[in-house]
């Protein structure tokens, strides 16, 4: 059920953040990836940001700079893709 989904997910979403996933996820949004590279990437974050994501998914975008990263690509350039920065 919902519960059993929810469980899963949040196991799935921890090994994704402890792997360092998200951020190469992110990572793959930069002006120099190929198309298909960003196409997958931005499907990704989506999914990880969207109605069946939890708070500590999109915490972890935030913090690996998805958002940033989505905006430079559409402006034409790859600042977006530090994390850091």
């Amino acid at each position: 059920g919902d519960k059993r989904r929810a469980e899963e997910f949040a196991k799935l979403r921890g090994q994704l953040i402890a792997s360092g996933a998200i951020k190469a996820i992110v990572g793959l949004v930069g002006a120099d990836s190929h198309v298909e590279s960003v196409v997958a990437a931005t499907g990704a974050i989506a999914a990880l940001a969207g109605p069946g994501s939890d708070a500590a998914a999109r915490q972890a975008l935030v913090e690996a700079g998805a958002a940033k990263a989505l905006l430079a690509r559409l402006a034409g350039n790859s600042e977006g893709n530090d994390a850091e920065g």
